[in-house]
């Protein structure tokens, strides 16, 4: 009997023991069936994006336009629509350095001037982006349109940026639902854009025409020509003028004039010549612009009035500039030299001070101006640069640092062409001049006129083949036309 309840117990301490193990294998082999079940389906990939814009834009501390609108209007659903962009940006003050955190966008249309949609797009923390020249920092769709921010440069990485350039690009997205502004959680290489309209155009240097052939439809695209333009871009700029209504005639010759600016050579083929001709036709037939000449000269646009200072301390008139081996008289000059001193140590008031007096006493002291202007721009008060820059550029007409700083203070105040005139009011006086040629080149850039600057960087090239600058930056330009 003793003999049986132990077998008994034996037997019941095995089952027991079995129990768990068989439980742990029931339990291992559902696990993928489970895993499996809660899994979530792979994400629909996004609609096919038309890329209908692009807008290149430069992003520092340095006060800058937060709004500008789109360089020509876009068609929508069948519907011609202007718009504009406004920058979301956050910025973190450490010591004396500045630091981009977030950015975003917020892309507005509108309608007979009255906003119909928006899209906008959530500030991204640069910090968690990645840092490659393509990729896509975010996304925003909604509403048949949609806004990408895509990088292209950055100074000091992702992780304190104090200077970024990105390109913002506006797609058409068929069968699109409710905005997701939401950017993506792993950044992309961008597509490449199937058309670019890009920047704040400005006046063009039209070109004459090489023949007289009968104005023709515009030939199908052939590609890049390294002499004179790229000829797909062109028409379609011209394709993009042709889609707008004739009420929008300053749209049409703005989209034309960059259409002839991107153009090959007429001396390249008949084809680019009976293209070119046919844009001049055609913005002969639009009338007379109101700030270029309407017919094609190879000059460039005169300068743009100079604007008179409003202070006493800044309201001499303008005189002639001092011969050469004329003296400055030698309180001034004293100024000055104390001027620089104080600024070296940083002693930017006392400075300010003494270089004031200093143009009082001398007017025409060229050196004195230029300094004014300069650490005006490097404080951040551009107007007060331009004012500066201004007269220094009276003074000595040849000056492509004042003239390049002039640039960059009118951009930073929302006027970039009254900066572009001053450059090519420069290289008009001295074309022989490729330095002032090539400052020229990268304010065409940073103003987003990618043709522009292609042409200058071109003629650079003519006369300098070794030129390292001129030629990156050809190449930058045309790789973002493409």
């Amino acid at each position: 009997m003793r003999r049986c309840l132990v077998l008994t117990l034996i037997a019941l301490l095995l089952v027991a023991s079995a129990l768990p193990a068989q439980a742990a294998a029931k339990k291992k082999a559902t696990a993928p069936a489970a895993a499996r079940k809660a899994a979530p389906a792979p994400a629909a990939e996004p609609a096919p994006a038309d890329i209908l814009a692009t807008v290149p834009r430069l992003i520092s501390y340095d006060p800058h336009p937060t709004t500008f609108p789109l360089p020509a209007p876009i068609t929508i659903e069948g519907k011609t629509l202007a718009g504009e962009i406004e920058i979301l940006e956050t910025w973190e003050n450490k010591k004396n350095d500045s630091y981009l955190r977030q950015l975003g966008a917020r892309l507005r249309l509108l309608e007979g001037g009255a906003v119909t949609r928006t899209i906008e797009l959530a500030p991204v923390k640069l910090a968690a982006a990645k840092g490659k020249a393509g990729t896509v920092l975010g996304e925003a769709r909604g509403q048949g349109i949609g806004l990408r921010l895509v990088l292209d440069e950055v100074k000091g990485g992702l992780g304190a940026a104090t200077e970024v350039s990105v390109t913002f690009q506006i797609v058409g997205l068929p069968g699109t639902g409710t905005s997701q502004a939401t950017p993506p959680a792993e950044p992309s290489p961008a597509p490449a854009p199937s058309s670019t309209t890009a920047g704040e155009p400005a006046s063009p240097t039209l070109a004459a025409p090489a023949v007289t052939a009968a104005p023709t439809a515009s030939p199908a695209p052939t590609g890049t020509d390294q002499t004179g333009g790229t000829l797909g871009l062109a028409q379609q700029l011209a394709a993009k003028a042709a889609a707008l209504p004739e009420t929008a005639v300053a749209a049409r010759r703005k989209l034309l004039e960059q259409a002839l600016r991107a153009a090959p050579a007429a001396t390249v083929s008949a084809e680019a010549a009976a293209f070119r001709q046919d844009l001049e036709a055609r913005l002969a037939a639009l009338g007379p612009a109101p700030a270029a000449p309407a017919a094609p000269a190879p000059s460039s646009p005169a300068p743009a009035p100079r604007a008179e200072p409003p202070a006493p301390a800044m309201a001499p008139a303008t005189p002639d500039a001092p011969p050469p081996g004329s003296a400055i008289d030698p309180q001034a000059k004293a100024w000055v030299e104390q001027a620089k001193a104080f600024l070296a140590q940083q002693k930017e008031a006392e400075a300010r001070d003494l270089l004031r007096k200093a143009v009082e006493k001398a007017p025409a002291y060229h050196e004195a101006w230029l300094l004014l202007g300069k650490n005006a721009a490097a404080n951040g008060k551009h107007a007060r640069a331009m004012e500066a820059l201004d007269k220094a550029l009276s003074l000595k007409d040849d000056d492509v640092e004042a003239a390049r700083l002039y640039f960059k203070s009118a951009y930073y105040t929302g006027d970039a062409d009254k900066g572009l005139d001053k450059l090519r009011a420069l290289v008009s006086r001295y074309p022989q001049n490729q330095e002032a040629r090539f400052a020229l080149a990268e304010a065409y850039f940073q103003a987003g006129d990618l043709p522009a600057c292609a042409e200058s960087c071109q003629t650079i090239l003519q006369a300098r083949p070794g030129d390292r600058r001129a030629s990156d930056l050809l190449a930058r330009a045309q790789e973002r036309m493409k």
